[in-house]
């Protein structure tokens, strides 16, 4: 994480990231996530993405 930054890391702890995007399904994990980085104080333009890789036949693709 960088210090320098205004983005969710700066607000919103690791574990807490971490933990958030894996109770809740990816539309509900992004906005908890901004919710949780507006309640420490982050600013009211926090944005939050949030993806899923998947992956066919085991290999991505090139």
């Amino acid at each position: 994480m960088s210090a320098d930054t205004d983005g969710l890391s700066s607000y919103v702890p690791e574990a807490a990231i971490r933990d958030g995007l894996g109770r809740a399904a990816l539309e509900q994990a992004a906005e908890g996530l901004v919710a949780a980085a507006l309640e420490r104080g982050g600013p009211d333009n926090v944005t939050v993405v949030v993806a899923d890789v998947i992956t066919t036949g085991g290999y991505l693709a090139d």
